[in-house]
């Protein structure tokens, strides 16, 4: 009898080392932290456009029942549809990510609930051999010892299958908790999701009555001298402000060359060239479009005033994309009344790119681009003809005909 139960104990033993070895395998699951961490990290971002959509809701009801121009009227939609439009590309992106963090938890759950079931199944094979192995309480197995050596070899191998069951116990415990916590995570992340949808929806909503409202201020003024006027003195201002940016940007370029030749720095690492200047007459166009309104002095067809384009207007559907004529670094990303979404990119040596009238935005301020890299996309805000693009090209504070300096065929 004592032959055979240690036989049993020798195997028992045995297979007990071998579960051993990959007892551990549950504590090692993966986490979708990584990607919570992207999402977090944009929630500020879409609680600020948030609040500046908002703030625009109230000032435009507000004005509804004021003496308020119909021109203001329409600068604020404007605005609200920019920062909308902003907005609803954000929680696109929110949704895919979380899209991308239920994936993920569904995948660790699956791997979480495979460990489980070998946990379980080591546990069931620990009880077979225990059954196997006789009724003997630990303690009656050392006192069928045949010799003292014998009841010190059972005892010091007792312990080791004893501290196991109680690991392989505790790893089910364990296991069956992160499980549990795992799936309510899930869940919450589908709900957080279903939320961000719907609230998409509204804002969507909200946005195609902003444009309806907007559609219908537009007619007023087409047929208003006076807010002509309005916009066609907007426009002005709008182009003086893009020229203060350009008069900044310039100062700030000089005061890094200036600072580059004291330290002895390589001006290349402080600023961008991109040898703008060799490429006249052969840039990428921004766009494909047919050009609307050129460069330079032009009578408004309504008003018959004189008027100064300090660009060029290329009429194109709404969406199209943008891309940056050449490689450059974002320097301004801003909202100009009169221009909507605008950005401005330095390309170096006192060269710049100015694109207006843009809907989506897809840089950053600071970010170095490539030529014919997607920056945006054209809206129709801030233009009585539609959607299209505003386009000017600068050098040395010093607007430029960007006919001149575009590929001579579209």
């Amino acid at each position: 009898m004592n032959l055979c139960s240690d036989n049993i104990f020798k195997i028992c033993f045995s297979a007990a080392i071998v579960l051993m070895a990959t007892g551990d395998d549950i504590l090692n699951a993966q986490s979708p932290s990584d990607i919570k961490e992207k999402i977090y990290s944009r929630g500020e971002e879409l609680d600020d456009l948030k609040t500046i959509i908002e703030d625009l809701k109230k000032e435009i009801k507000q004005k509804e029942s004021t003496e308020f121009s119909v021109v203001r009227q329409i600068s604020n939609l404007n605005k609200q549809l920019d920062y909308t439009t902003r907005y609803l590309s954000r929680l696109d992106q929110e949704i895919k990510q979380r899209d991308m963090e239920v994936a993920e938890s569904r995948k660790v759950i699956k791997v979480s609930k495979t460990h489980l079931t070998k946990l379980k199944r080591r546990f069931s094979i620990r009880a077979v051999q225990m059954y196997k192995s006789g009724t003997y309480s630990d303690f009656e197995l050392l006192l069928t010892s045949a010799s003292v050596s014998q009841f010190f070899y059972r005892m010091k191998y007792l312990k080791i299958i004893n501290d196991y069951d109680r690991k392989l116990s505790s790893s089910i415990n364990t296991a069956i908790t992160d499980l549990e916590i795992k799936e309510i995570s899930l869940v919450k992340g589908i709900n957080v999701r279903q939320k961000i949808i719907k609230e998409k929806e509204n804002e969507k909503k909200n946005f195609n009555k902003s444009r309806r409202d907007r559609k219908n201020l537009l007619r007023k003024v087409r047929r208003d001298k006076s807010s002509l006027r309005q916009i066609v003195k907007d426009k002005e201002e709008a182009a003086k402000q893009v020229e203060s940016i350009i008069i900044a940007l310039e100062d700030e370029r000089k005061r890094l060359e200036e600072l580059a030749r004291r330290r002895k720095v390589p001006i290349e690492d402080l600023v961008i060239d991109a040898d703008f200047a060799s490429y006249k007459g052969n840039l990428l166009w921004p766009v494909v479009g047919r050009v609307a309104s050129r460069f330079g002095k032009r009578r408004h067809p309504t008003l018959n005033t004189i008027t100064e384009n300090t660009g060029i207007d290329i009429a194109v559907k709404e969406g199209t994309e943008v891309v940056s004529v050449l490689t450059g670094r974002v320097t301004s990303i801003t909202w100009i009344r009169g221009f909507g979404n605008t950005v401005i990119i330095d390309h170096g040596n006192g060269y710049y790119s100015v694109y207006t009238h843009l809907s989506e935005i897809f840089v950053t301020p600071a970010e170095t681009v490539s030529t014919g890299q997607k920056i945006a996309s054209v809206g129709e805000t801030g233009s009585l003809e539609g959607s299209e693009l505003h386009f000017e090209i600068w050098h040395d504070r010093e607007k430029q005909n960007p006919l001149l300096w575009l590929k001579k065929a579209l």
